[in-house]
């Protein structure tokens, strides 16, 4: 077979066992660079993530389809992996998925190529019942590899469904735009099972793609006139002026393929919704999943970037503490909490109601009454501590306003259930009536709420200052948040905190922010995956070759600062994988207490090291009087490996060990 052939015998595996989601990935990645497809296994497996992370690929009947497109695949290839067991990948049937294609594809490669073409026709083949029943059954290899190349063969190209055209036909006629972000799977997904629906409905469709076989079927104004109505199912910014038609229909192309019936039954009239207010939500819905995995990278990196610029300054203030530049460039950046704590409570708004409406209602009056008051303490030289109403105040504007949100609204909705004018003013009216109430609680509370907020932050700071069992605990309790799902919600939310502790401390303290839950949340992220690589270098005679793969790549994304390289270990050792990560955050939490250590991070240890806020002086300890570096920080990111390392040793054991160990010697003998 030729190497140009996008499907080849060894892209096929079968009765694959994978212990979760990451032993799957890694599968992936080890196929692709065995066979020369991708050489970069951590870039593949976080850009897979990264498409995972906008919609799932999991469709029906066990079926997945996890695809990327970047620079670093060199050729385009399709891989066929089925597992023994199945596994959650959030199918849209909730059903766990257990037959895996993935489709990987050069980002510089010309779209019309002809294996991108073939995508298409793998995508019609997925929605046939017998090719399905095929993938599920068929226990010979060779057999199982004939039926998938098969469809990639010029014979079966020619099979591809044939896009109906408007026609004088009595049958109702419709048109359909389908795109997604990668232009791979979902394009042709949608397409196909949107012209198989109309099929078994008995009307006719014309589907416009925009994908990797380039921009097809285009809509004229002729099948304009024609249609009863239009869906338009896509993902990504197109321009669609093209399309005018009085009766059009906006949702995701996952929508269009998991909820076929419902879209028609919408354009029919026969479900009457808010086609206005639908095609908002989902164009928010769209933009949030466009940058879900963008914002939360670069919000930590700004974060990082704000903490390093005020580490430095404090280091520089430290070693000239009379300079009247450094005081008032600190006391000038607190008030960066003017704009950042109505964001803050917009966005937390947003989290617990998915509504863009509550959120900017609470954002804007909540910011328009801390500008109101600093202003006016300002004009008056009242001295003010902070310039906000802080991290208490954003929490329990958030908290009323998703209480208004969850039962005033719901209200609304119940009494005019039958009439939806008055629902829909009504409801316009109660978000006007929000903005009132945000502006008067906040106005009349403003002054006692940031008193509250500064008493505890203060007392707080006091405490992590004075003693090291408060320290110890706040740093334990941390890591031991980061590390009970690493990456998942808890993480996230972990990590959210710490910098809005860190920002909101700094509000009120520029020369003394809190810093503990900051520390361990950047210790919690590397250090769990370092510890499983010094763990398979302790046990590398007695593990799988696989689990000691599994083992370098956690300690490999352990160092790039990414902690989901550790997951595997809570999926397969379970409890003992929760006790080992435990016990390791008691030994970091006691670290940071003991040495006061307080870090950002840094880009890099050696940033940490230099330009971190320890006080722990160990160059006055050796009789210089100069400021310290952070010994501290640098103790324990050299030893919390280590010790990591061993507790994993003792505590991640299984029966397969002696196995392993006992082929290990027949092979030697």
């Amino acid at each position: 077979m030729s190497e140009k052939n996008i499907f080849q015998s060894q892209y096929l595996e079968t009765d694959v066992e994978v212990s979760g989601v990451e032993d799957l990935l890694e599968k992936i990645a080890e196929i692709c660079l065995k066979n020369n497809i991708c050489e970069d296994k951590t870039e593949l497996i976080k850009k897979i993530k990264e498409r995972e992370e906008l919609t799932s690929t999991g469709f029906e009947n066990g079926i997945a389809i996890p695809h990327t497109r970047f620079k670093d695949i060199k050729k385009s290839a399709v891989l066929f992996i089925r597992l023994k067991k199945g596994i959650d990948w959030k199918a849209m049937d909730g059903n766990v998925s257990d037959k895996f294609f993935c489709i990987l594809v050069p980002e510089n490669e010309n779209v019309g190529d002809e294996h991108l073409k073939i995508l298409g026709i793998l995508a019609n083949k997925l929605l046939d019942d017998k090719f399905i029943n095929i993938l599920s059954t068929e226990k010979n290899k060779n057999n199982l590899f004939k039926t998938i190349n098969n469809i990639f063969n010029d014979e079966d190209k020619k099979e591809t469904p044939k896009v109906v055209e408007s026609t004088n036909s009595k049958k109702d006629f419709y048109v359909a735009v389908s795109a997604c972000t990668f232009g791979l799977a979902h394009t042709y997904l949608a397409e196909q099972k949107l012209i198989k629906f109309a099929k078994e409905n008995d009307f006719e469709i014309k589907v416009e793609t925009h994908g990797a076989r380039g921009d097809q079927n285009i809509i004229t104004e002729e099948d304009l006139k024609k249609a009863k109505g239009v869906l338009i199912a896509v993902d990504k910014n197109l321009d669609l002026k093209h399309i005018k038609h009085e009766n059009i229909y906006r949702t995701r192309t996952i929508d269009a393929i998991k909820n076929t019936d419902k879209c028609f039954e919408i354009l029919k009239g026969n479900i009457k919704i808010n086609k206005t207010k639908a095609s908002i939500d989902n164009f928010f819905k769209l933009k949030l999943h466009q940058s879900a995995s963008f914002a939360a990278g670069k919000t930590y990196n700004i974060i990082r970037l704000f903490a390093l610029i005020i580490a430095i300054m404090v280091f520089a203030y430290k070693i000239n503490d009379e300079s009247k530049f450094l005081i008032d460039s600190l006391n000038l950046l607190k008030y960066l909490a003017i704009p950042g704590i109505p964001l803050i409570a917009a966005f937390l708004t947003f989290s617990f109601t998915k509504s863009e409406g509550t959120a900017s209602a609470v954002g804007g009056s909540l910011f328009a009454i801390t500008v109101y008051k600093n202003i006016n303490y300002f004009n008056n030289d009242l001295i003010k501590p902070i310039a906000s109403i802080g991290i208490m105040g954003a929490i329990i504007i958030t908290l009323f306003a998703v209480l208004y949100h969850l039962y005033i609204y719901k209200l609304n909705s119940k009494i005019f259930a039958k009439n939806r004018k008055l629902n829909g003013g009504f409801k316009w009216f109660l978000q006007i009536m929000l903005v009132m109430l945000v502006l008067v609680i906040v106005f009349y509370s403003f002054d006692s709420i940031s008193f509250a907020n500064n008493f505890l932050f203060e007392h707080i700071i006091k405490l992590d200052n004075d003693h090291w069992w408060f320290r110890t605990i706040m740093a334990t309790m941390f890591f031991a948040l980061m590390v009970t799902d690493m990456g998942g919600p808890l993480n996230k939310w972990a990590i959210t905190f710490s910098a809005l502790f860190f920002i909101d401390s700094f509000a009120i303290s520029p020369l003394n922010p809190w810093m503990t839950p900051l520390t361990a949340q950047v210790i919690a992220i590397s250090t769990p995956g370092i510890a499983i690589w010094v763990r398979g270098l302790i046990l590398k005679n007695k593990l799988t070759s696989k689990e000691l793969e599994l083992s370098k790549t956690a300690g490999k994304q352990g160092f790039n600062g990414i902690s989901e390289g550790a997951l595997w270990t809570l999926e397969k050792y379970k409890w003992k994988a929760y006790l080992s990560n435990y016990i390791l955050a008691l030994y970091c939490g006691f670290i940071i207490g003991i040495f006061h250590i307080q870090t950002f991070g840094g880009y890099n240890n050696i940033l940490g090291v230099f330009f971190g806020f320890s006080t722990d002086n160990f160059l006055q300890l050796c009789g210089f009087d100069l400021p310290s570096f952070n010994i501290g920080f640098l103790i324990l990111t050299l030893s919390s490996p280590i010790f990591g390392g061993i507790i994993s040793t003792l505590a991640l054991r299984n029966s397969n060990e002696n196995k392993v160990k006992n082929e290990k010697r027949i092979q030697k003998i």
